[in-house]
């Protein structure tokens, strides 16, 4: 088994690595000898071709891992989501492997608790609460993000396992200033310059975007923990 494990955001990789490798963004990095990290990018578009290039190197299962924003209110930052379900914002739905989540499932049970219900795709970022109200109204899933189901196709395409573990960074209640957004790269990295004249100009919005940061912090805990529990591999099927 080559386990293939994409990953959106700069912030994301840490956990797995402890910091011992550094990926280049839209690179594919090693993790170890059964272990291959794909730096993608957000969004479909990127994680379907970190995917694919994953596959080209071998990979024999997908994971998608990081943060996800949360749509339900039982949800705050740092929850885990270990969903059996992802929905497409086409209506597409892709299960995970079952014996894989039991797996991680007891290993991480006694010290961690997480929902097992859907994660839905998005687009775009969902940037304000109703956004959020209204999508779980739409699908009735708990979590978004905007990998997972791209992902989860090609594996389903190529008859691989799947599997998805995500942690809540920011909750159903929390915005996103609009200008913050422009000043992140794709690979979630601060555009420095963008950011300080934002941050001038949106004096107000300063707490949320600190707040942001923070539940961004409590979902990357989440994930060591995770990782101290299943380790790197995270019990991929054999």
């Amino acid at each position: 088994m080559t386990l293939g494990i994409v990953i959106a955001l700069t912030g994301e990789i840490e956990p797995l690595t402890q910091g011992k490798i550094k990926i280049k963004p839209g690179s594919i990095s090693k993790l170890s000898d059964n272990v291959l990290l794909a730096f993608s990018g957000i969004g479909t578009d990127n994680a379907r071709i970190a995917s694919g290039l994953l596959l080209n190197q071998g990979a024999t299962a997908l994971l998608s891992w990081g943060s996800a924003a949360a749509l339900s209110e039982k949800l705050t930052s740092g929850s885990l989501i270990l969903p059996l379900t992802i929905i497409d914002n086409n209506g597409a739905c892709y299960n995970v492997d079952s014996n894989w989540h039991e797996r991680v499932s007891k290993s991480i049970s006694p010290q961690i608790s997480f929902s097992t219900d859907s994660l839905v795709n998005s687009p775009d970022i969902l940037a304000n609460s109703k956004h959020k109200q209204n999508l779980r109204a739409v699908t009735g899933a708990i979590a978004v993000d905007m990998e997972s189901a791209a992902i989860g196709k090609l594996a389903h395409e190529h008859n691989i396992p799947f599997m998805v573990i995500r942690a809540i960074a920011d909750g159903a209640d929390m915005s996103i200033p609009r200008w913050l957004m422009s000043s992140i790269d794709e690979y979630g990295r601060i555009r420095f310059l963008p950011m300080l004249v934002s941050m001038v100009l949106h004096p107000n919005e300063w707490l949320e975007v600190a707040r942001l940061n923070r539940g961004f912090s409590a979902a990357l805990a989440t994930l060591r923990d995770v990782i101290s529990s299943t380790g790197a591999s995270l019990l991929a099927p054999d």
